[in-house]
């Protein structure tokens, strides 16, 4: 693969700091793209570092990330299914860490292989 940009789809959502297109020839997978102007450049390295360093019992709570370029411009990651209520079992750490992903209207947590996990997990260090 020679560029991220190459396999960029349709854009599908966006947040403060990036922006997520469909993968343009899987659609199980998203490319997290952080926008020019973000004051938190960083939010696709702790995301990828998240999933990496996180445990399993914790990586049973998050959506798996694939990929990201050194940069950390564009992250790889699958896509999770309808917008749905966080478990009712999260261990403290993720409610201590990602605190925002509670709010009422929080898009976060999405349906993924039966379960309920959380997409967006770049905002803080676990």
């Amino acid at each position: 693969m020679s560029s991220y940009k190459e396999i960029l789809g349709k854009k599908i959502g966006e947040g403060m700091h990036r922006s997520v297109y469909q993968h343009k020839d899987y659609d199980d997978i998203v490319i997290k793209v952080m926008k020019d102007n973000s004051s938190r450049p960083d939010h696709n390295l702790i995301e990828y570092n998240n999933w990496r360093n996180a445990p399993k019992d914790i990586r049973n709570y998050l959506i798996e990330v694939i990929s990201v370029t050194r940069d950390g411009k564009y992250l790889m990651q699958r896509k999770g299914g309808d917008i749905i209520d966080p478990p009712k079992d999260i261990p403290k750490i993720i409610k201590y860490r990602f605190p925002d992903s509670f709010l009422p209207g929080n898009n976060d947590w999405r349906a993924f292989g039966g379960d309920s996990r959380l997409c967006d997990y770049g905002f803080s260090k676990l």
